[in-house]
């Protein structure tokens, strides 16, 4: 009896997550996404479905099965930001898709280190930012004794943790660089992004987590 209720508890919490991350059919029957490109620095302007599709399948180490949907139900795949200046954006793609193929891609060996809905973008909204290179997180997914370790060269700082639906659930300023227990504001199963900024420079850090 024991053995049971703890499965459907884990399968209760795994509905939940999993209802968190996809992305909604959009009025127009589609699914939209941003990807962001990992391995090819600058992608070509004219970066199309094929050349996603020939990308995973030479970086994502995916199953004939998931490139076989991929190739059936995605639609339309474009730059999303082709005149952008900026590292991060000139990597961006749009996705329009059949079908909901975040768990697919989100999966596919970091080949694509982003990808949201693009009626709710998260990290997209920050114009200026770096992604992990001075963040890390001693233990993801987030327990009782996961912390948030901060480059030493980021003195002051300020942090704010957002939700998959976009939404503060927690902010707050530091005087002195410390490693930031994560499980004390990090409470509820889901997806989150933790963004520091550096209150000296102004530029801005993102790590992902899910608890």
């Amino acid at each position: 009896m024991k053995t049971k209720l703890l499965l459907n508890f884990f399968i209760l919490i795994a509905i939940k997550f999993s209802a968190q991350l996809n992305c909604y059919q959009q009025s127009n029957g589609l699914y939209q996404y941003y990807a962001k490109i990992e391995n090819i620095p600058n992608i070509n302007s004219n970066f199309d479905k094929t050349d996603f599709i020939n990308y995973v399948t030479t970086y994502g180490n995916l199953n004939s099965g998931n490139l076989a949907t991929l190739n059936s139900d995605i639609l339309f795949v474009s730059k999303s930001f082709p005149t952008s200046q900026t590292a991060f954006l000139q990597n961006v793609v749009n996705i329009d898709s059949n079908s909901d193929i975040y768990p697919i891609i989100s999966n596919a060996n970091n080949s694509i280190s982003t990808i949201e809905c693009r009626s709710n973008p998260i990290l997209l909204k920050v114009q200026n930012f770096q992604l992990n290179n001075r963040l890390s997180v001693t233990k993801n997914p987030v327990d009782e004794t996961s912390k948030l370790i901060i480059d030493s060269k980021i003195k002051n700082f300020k942090l704010t943790v957002t939700n998959s639906a976009g939404q503060i659930v927690y902010s707050n300023e530091f005087k002195n660089n410390e490693n930031i227990s994560l499980n004390t504001f990090i409470k509820e199963t889901g997806l989150y992004i933790l963004t520091i900024i550096d209150l000296q420079n102004k530029n801005n850090y993102i790590v992902k987590v899910i608890k």
